[in-house]
């Protein structure tokens, strides 16, 4: 089993959740991500995250990712896990399947 903590940084989650609980994956909220190009402080609260995840050996991922800037400033601090606009819009079951498909093909 695989437990992960959704929207880190905002709502219920907290830095005992880390203590208390078995987690394998913390996933950063997108209020974090969407200013880490233009907010120093959003920048640096990221990085304090991915940092911290890294050094608890836990797998981090970055909700929200709209631009190739703020995938490339995510890589340089080894957060390999991403989603967001920039990869896609979201889709319709049908436009799902029919993307799945085709990168099964290739």
């Amino acid at each position: 089993m695989t437990i992960a903590i959704d929207d880190f940084g905002t709502g219920y989650s907290s830095l005992a959740d880390l203590k208390s609980f078995p987690i394998d994956i913390l996933k950063i909220d997108r209020t974090f991500i969407c200013d880490i190009i233009s907010y120093a402080n959003d920048a640096s609260i990221t990085r304090a995250i991915i940092t911290m995840a890294n050094n608890l050996d836990l797998k981090v991922f970055a909700n929200g990712v709209e631009s190739e800037e703020q995938l490339r400033f995510l890589q340089q601090l080894y957060c390999y896990g991403h989603q967001g606009f920039y990869f896609s819009r979201p889709l319709s079951a049908k436009e799902s399947e029919q993307l799945l498909e085709k990168s099964s093909s290739l």
